[in-house]
């Protein structure tokens, strides 16, 4: 993988000592995502030393994103139980990964939130959402909707301290355009390797940055700036 540093944002400062967050992990499945991904995803985590927890949203997530968010928030709630945890920590894949974002933006979740990672995540709406406009998630998630327009009307995206990274391509084939993956309150990777949106949602040395992102880390590459 080749980071690529965005212009005009600032180099995130790489810490000595590394806190690291030993906090669950739930893995929060994207648009019309096969259950197998899911699988290999969670493996791969478990793989790097983490304690995985998967959820398949009704439907493939082809449903309102508000609704799917609220079964985020139950999965979480379930999770911090059966743990013995105060904080849960998220890996969105694509849609999955705004889902998430919403859930910590409008349903109080940073207040169980130990990091993040976006992967692919179209923050600031697609304009390929038009072809799944059929569904009510596709028509959510529409550049310039009225409810991508409502989630960012400059309220803080949920991501604050900032405790949330997004990892995205600069040439991505459907998260377009690519800058509607940054996040604007906090850390993004851009990188220019892998090519396309299913050889970075299927990319080991992908799950080894959000590793090393959810025990505490800083991966190399990784930038903070504001949406442009």
């Amino acid at each position: 993988m080749i980071p690529k540093k965005h212009g005009g944002a600032v180099a995130a400062a790489r810490s000595e000592s590394q806190e690291r967050l030993d906090y669950p992990v739930l893995l929060v499945s994207g648009f019309g995502a096969p259950a197998f991904h899911n699988d290999w995803v969670a493996k791969q985590l478990a793989r790097n030393g983490l304690d995985v927890h998967k959820m398949m949203l009704p439907n493939m997530a082809i449903g309102d994103m508000r609704e799917s968010a609220k079964l985020v928030s139950g999965e979480v709630e379930g999770i911090k139980a059966l743990a013995g945890s105060d904080k849960v920590s998220l890996v969105g894949y694509s849609l999955g990964g705004l889902i998430a974002r919403i859930y910590l933006q409008e349903l109080g979740g940073t207040e169980s939130l130990g990091r993040a990672v976006f992967v692919g995540a179209p923050q600031d709406g697609i304009y390929t959402a038009y072809l799944a406009a059929w569904t009510k998630a596709g028509r959510q998630v529409c550049k310039g909707s009225d409810f991508m327009r409502e989630i960012n009307s400059g309220r803080p995206c949920g991501c604050d301290e900032p405790r949330c990274l997004a990892i995205f391509l600069s040439r991505d084939g459907t998260i377009l355009p690519a800058a509607s993956a940054r996040l604007g309150c906090g850390y993004n990777l851009e990188l220019v390797w892998p090519v396309l949106h299913w050889s970075l949602v299927f990319n080991p040395g992908v799950v080894r940055v959000a590793t090393d992102f959810l025990k505490g880390g800083m991966p190399e590459g990784v930038v903070i700036g504001v949406q442009e």
